[in-house]
């Protein structure tokens, strides 16, 4: 069971790593908000010189969240999700992706999908799941347009 899980996730990982990106890059530098979140990205994604850094990732990453930045939710939720630095938490994930979620962030409404389509801490609701990937398709998601796609392909 364990290993199925860990395989899923690192499944989704290549999804996270390409929708988790700062979405607002207009803002004012010296908002302690830009910072964190700032902090947040680049210690969870490294950068030219350095790889990741999970420790200072969890610290930028919470604090961003305690701002209720909606990528500071998505990257915190990343880290309990794949079990860097932080024990694995299904349940705190999908949690810290709602908040995102309903601050219409795509990304976090694709993983809303993942994480209802494949039970991860939870059980499979295609239902809630679906509703989960119409919204974040309609907010712009390519993952979410692309599975959209082929879920009405499949149908006819």
């Amino acid at each position: 069971m364990y290993i199925k899980k860990y395989l899923i996730c690192m499944a989704l990982l290549a999804f996270i790593l390409t929708g988790c990106g700062l979405k607002n890059t207009h803002m004012d530098i010296r908002n302690s908000s830009f910072l964190t979140q700032n902090f947040c990205h680049e210690y969870s994604y490294g950068n030219i010189s350095r790889g990741p850094n999970y420790e200072q990732a969890f610290y930028w990453c919470s604090r961003s969240s305690n701002d209720n930045i909606a990528s500071g939710h998505v990257l915190l939720a990343e880290l309990y999700l794949m079990g860097n630095y932080v024990a694995q938490d299904f349940e705190k994930a999908r949690n810290l992706y709602r908040l995102a979620a309903q601050q219409d962030h795509p990304h976090a409404q694709f993983m809303m999908y993942q994480i209802y389509s494949l039970g991860l801490g939870t059980d499979i609701n295609e239902q809630e799941a679906l509703s989960w990937l119409k919204v974040a398709a309609e907010n712009g998601s390519e993952h979410a347009e692309k599975e959209l796609g082929l879920r009405i392909r499949d149908m006819d």
